[in-house]
């Protein structure tokens, strides 16, 4: 294949190619090329992979490529194993192009994912509990480099490396986010929530939702959104790990990063006005402090708009409605049935906004 290159005027943003990284022989079997080390290279001021070219600032990171590459070699000084996520992430990335029968090409190159694990840590140097932490996570990553080293080829045990890489710095990013608004502290117990509030006994856990390779509801080419349908679609989204978060870690507030999910760049697009991180956290924190479980879904889009787009409910209006929608959703899995919308538009235009419970001065949908 040739390169997939995207270009503005400042220069190339991101580049994609897998030449001579594998082969075919005659019995149309592949094997993939070994390389090592995975470590990009500096070109310009991009960061140039054995899989691809990229800005750092498309992936919201604002660090010169001297930085990121002397921040790589610390790490690796201090036992973090990033060569072993490259080759678990290159495999991952060559597996996944060759068997969709090289079609499926991501916008940025997978290995890319460490460098914005080391750019998510280095962030968060000055919270309180951060050194501790961050010792935890190499063990995490280590145990499960381990795990993949032991059958190198199998993409459930390369899938395991990249969510554990994309969970890590997750939440360095998601404490960097906070940590602007309101001062907190990673917290030491792997059974509690991810992050505590300074002065306070509001306790905030973030998870992610790496869903980008699961279908989305198939409909008509034209559909009818209402703001319900919007908010639904959210929910559906983000409810999954909320039991864990709230029931088993005894979270005030629960984090859900929609970034990856079918339907999380709906944040982004500019349906719900008051999307703004500050004064949804800011809210969050208030209902908190009322002793009301929240849920914030957020959305971080890569590219050349670094925001983060939020939204927030009780925990009980996404319990019943996000939880309603996921059984619909278990149900037509069950049945082996294709996702229709209108089954899903069905359930929704039968609720009003009230069935959200959020007042007018919280939320603010644009009319559609």
């Amino acid at each position: 294949m040739g390169d997939i290159i995207v270009n503005t005027k400042t220069g190339i943003k991101s580049s994609i190619t897998y030449d001579n990284l594998y082969s075919i022989n005659e019995k149309g079997e592949t094997s993939l090329g070994i390389f090592s080390p995975l470590k990009p290279k500096i070109k310009g001021t991009n960061l140039k992979f054995i899989t691809g070219e990229v800005d750092p600032s498309i992936l919201g990171i604002l660090s010169h490529p001297n930085h990121l590459i002397k921040l790589w070699e610390e790490y690796e000084a201090k036992g973090f194993p990033l060569e072993d996520i490259a080759q678990s992430l290159y495999v991952l990335e060559l597996m996944q192009f060759i068997e969709s029968e090289y079609r499926s090409v991501s916008a940025v190159t997978l290995l890319a994912e460490v460098i914005v694990l080391l750019g998510s840590i280095n962030k968060c140097k000055m919270i309180a509990g951060f050194s501790k932490k961050v010792a935890r996570d190499k063990k995490k990553i280590l145990s499960i480099v381990k795990s993949r080293n032991s059958d190198k080829h199998n993409i459930q045990k390369n899938l395991e490396v990249y969510k554990q890489t994309y969970t890590i710095h997750n939440e360095y990013n998601t404490a960097s986010y906070i940590n602007k608004i309101v001062p907190i502290e990673f917290t030491d117990d792997i059974g509690q929530p991810d992050f505590k509030v300074i002065d306070t006994e509001i306790f905030i856990d973030t998870k992610m939702r790496l869903e980008n390779n699961k279908l989305a509801y198939k409909g008509p080419a034209s559909l009818h959104l209402t703001n319900g349908i919007v908010l639904s679609l959210l929910m559906k989204d983000g409810f999954a790990p909320l039991q864990r978060t709230f029931d088993e870690q005894n979270s005030d507030i629960a984090m859900i990063n929609l970034s990856l999910s079918a339907y999380g760049f709906i944040l982004s697009t500019g349906l719900v006005i008051d999307s703004n991180f500050i004064g949804v956290l800011e809210a969050a924190l208030d209902m908190a402090r009322n002793k009301e479980k929240v849920v914030i879904f957020y959305s971080s889009p890569r590219g050349t708009i670094h925001k983060v787009f939020a939204i927030c409910f009780k925990r009980s209006t996404v319990d019943r409605i996000g939880g309603d929608l996921s059984e619909i959703d278990s149900e037509l899995y069950r049945l082996g049935n294709e996702k229709n919308f209108s089954q899903f538009a069905s359930y929704v235009n039968r609720l009003d906004l009230g069935s959200f419970e959020v007042s007018d001065n919280s939320l603010r949908i644009r009319s559609l």
